[in-house]
């Protein structure tokens, strides 16, 4: 289970055009692996997966994205709990 809510986390991540790569799985061993493999990378593909990082940030998750991603869940709720009563 807990490798399939990584990959889910990959995918969604990927989705929204992050800069990322896969990890195996979350063991000590795997980040090692990951954390090796990032610092050996040439300065160019790292560099294009920090550019696509920073625009995923900018274009999903900033503070005001999440503000108004929560607004509109408790949005959604109260009328779904309106329409219910």
């Amino acid at each position: 289970p807990e490798a399939i809510q990584v990959a889910d986390r990959f995918h969604l991540l990927r989705n929204l055009g992050a800069g990322a790569e896969m990890l195996d799985d979350l063991s000590p061993a795997a980040v090692a692996r990951g954390l090796t493999t990032m610092f050996q990378m040439a300065p160019a593909p790292r560099e294009a997966l920090a550019r696509q990082s920073r625009q995923c940030y900018e274009a999903h998750l900033t503070p005001r994205h999440l503000r108004d991603r929560h607004v509109a869940v408790y949005d959604h709720a109260a009328k779904a709990r309106s329409a219910s009563a």
